[in-house]
């Protein structure tokens, strides 16, 4: 039974038939449920208290801005970042670009960020970790601004229309493409909406480093310019660490609404002392990993000037790390944006570089 206007607020527990739609947002077509209290989230009591609204109280910015930030506008570097690197790497290297292929790549990298951070939404909005904390996720759905159900709908509709943009790579590379395709497209499902994801099992950090690093550079590097060498396996993984330290650093600030909701995410698997370790320890892969490129590309020791910016992030993240002694910690909040700084520090340190490299060579 619908709740009256007059009743602004409604408690329901996990094994009520209605909890499904009001989670989902299709109760009613004329009013919100706005989750303001999850209780003994992620088990068989879990309650979940809804304040309810009408739609035109929820004070919804225009729909073209609800939908930019389901996209997660500070998260696009990690997509396009790598994809920006290797177009620089391919110019450099004298390698001929299929321009329209490029932007069709792009296009269809595009379309898979927001099919997986929408469908992140959706899966994170249900395990209840969005709405443990107004840190987590856009936050598109827990506002009102758009139901759960037509998040669902726009992160499919993008994940085909990604697909659809992907097809002309198939043209080239045929069989190589396709395996690179169907991998990329299992890893948006599984980290964003095959149950809990493959977060839950703690590999969520693994699916970020692949997607969003080697397989990304490999796959567009080969349907642009239908060449791969070991240097954007190298680039791709520099990127993948790089996305995989903001990842964490976002878990990390997360940490205890996503050990309340029992998502099982390698942060919370471990806990805040063991996951501050293995940060250190993917910061000194990262370099390690860095300092071999550096010997196999740059032609002059000072063009390794251009990661200084770097060193000085990393240092910076070290020190608000060292200094931080609880999950609870309000120096927690907004870390994460340190890494989205890092990684973006880093793609324009490569990009500089090669900037260099190929200067070099024209002169």
């Amino acid at each position: 039974m619908k709740p009256s206007i007059g009743n602004r607020f409604i408690t329901l527990a996990k094994s009520d038939d209605r909890i499904s739609a009001y989670l989902d947002g299709t109760f009613s077509e004329i009013e919100r449920a706005l989750p303001v209290d999850s209780l003994h989230v992620g088990s068989a009591d879990e309650k979940v208290t809804f304040r309810i609204v009408a739609m035109t109280e929820v004070n919804a910015p225009p729909l073209w801005r609800v939908l930019w930030q389901g996209f997660r506008p500070l998260l696009l570097p990690l997509t396009l970042g790598p994809v920006a690197t290797v177009l620089i790497f391919s110019l450099a290297s004298g390698w001929s670009i299929n321009w329209w292929m490029a932007l069709s790549s792009v296009l269809a990298v595009l379309s898979w960020h927001g099919a997986a951070f929408l469908l992140n939404d959706y899966n994170d909005h249900w395990a209840g970790v969005d709405r443990l904390t107004r840190f987590g996720g856009s936050q598109i759905i827990q506002c009102g601004w758009i139901t759960a159900a037509r998040a669902k709908t726009w992160a499919l509709w993008f994940f085909g229309l990604g697909l659809l943009l992907g097809l002309p790579a198939l043209t080239h590379h045929t069989w190589s493409m396709l395996l690179i395709g169907a991998l990329a497209m299992v890893l948006v499902l599984s980290f964003s909406y095959a149950g809990k994801g493959f977060k839950s099992l703690g590999l969520g950090n693994l699916l970020v480093f692949l997607g969003m690093g080697p397989l990304l550079t490999a796959g567009f590097s080969l349907a642009v310019s239908g060449r791969v060498q070991p240097a954007i396996f190298i680039i791709g993984s520099l990127y993948g660490i790089g996305a995989s330290l903001c990842i964490q650093l976002r878990n990390m600030e997360n940490l205890m609404a996503d050990s309340q909701a029992k998502t099982g995410t390698l942060v919370s698997r471990l806990g805040f002392e063991k996951s501050k370790l293995l940060i250190g320890g993917q910061f000194l892969l990262l370099f390690s990993l860095l300092a071999v490129y550096l010997v196999t590309r740059v032609e002059a020791y000072w063009q390794a000037l251009v990661f200084v910016p770097l060193v000085a992030s990393l240092l910076r993240i070290y020190s608000r790390l060292k200094a931080v002694r609880s999950p609870l910690s309000s120096q927690l909040i907004g870390i994460w944006q340190e890494g989205l700084a890092f990684h973006l520090l880093m793609g324009m340190g490569l990009n500089l570089l090669l900037f260099l490299i190929w200067r070099a060579q024209l002169s």
